[in-house]
């Protein structure tokens, strides 16, 4: 004898017949939950966030000697002052190579730190969790917190925070240097940062 379907009692609804509400852009809480992870890791952090602010002062610096010294001894037609600013240029450029390998070194080793403790944590919560839970959640959602999920946090702590950093470093200084050479040109720069912004937003 069979049952009617009507009669049947409804299944419980899973988590994937529903958009996923927990996704959310970047904002400021994340990015301190993000920080709250490197807090077991503060001396490694630390000395990156150095690093990487001084490859910021670095790449501007770049510019501006070539611009000294394309207006000073090149100019001036100084044959002395040429090959010392060209030797003061290639030390510059080899000392940027140095820091960028070891900030890809810090980085890396933080990244995979701030990785494993974050899928120890979450292996340990679903360990927690009840059958129910699992009965509601198709299998594919929780492997996919595992693996892409986690993975696009790798990707914030070794690419996205160092990279922003480096970014954000460089526009303070040559926003500096502009200021010390041409404060109209500053000026007029820094009215289209609003309008920049409001694009963005």
């Amino acid at each position: 004898m069979t049952t009617p379907a009507s009669s049947l009692p409804p299944s419980p609804p899973r988590d994937d017949e529903e958009p996923d509400k927990t996704q959310r852009p970047l904002d400021l809480a994340l990015i301190r939950r993000l920080f709250s992870y490197m807090r077991p890791y503060a001396a490694r952090r630390n000395w990156l966030i150095c690093v990487v602010l001084l490859r910021a002062a670095q790449l501007p610096a770049g510019a501006w000697l070539i611009g000294r010294v394309i207006q000073g001894p090149i100019t001036g037609s100084s044959f002395r002052g040429t090959l010392s600013g060209t030797l003061g240029f290639a030390l510059l450029a080899l000392s940027t190579a140095v820091v960028f390998h070891y900030r890809l070194n810090l980085v890396a080793n933080l990244g995979e730190a701030v990785i494993r403790d974050l899928r120890t944590e979450v292996f340990a919560h679903l360990q927690r969790m009840t059958m129910g839970f699992y009965h509601r959640t198709r299998l594919g959602r929780v492997i996919s917190r595992m693996t892409s999920d986690i993975e696009a946090v790798r990707v914030g702590v070794q690419d996205v925070l160092s990279v922003s950093i480096v970014h954000l470093g460089q526009m303070l200084i040559a926003g500096g240097l502009m200021l010390a050479c041409d404060p109209v040109l500053f000026s007029a720069v820094l009215a289209i940062a609003p309008i920049i912004w409001g694009i963005n937003r």
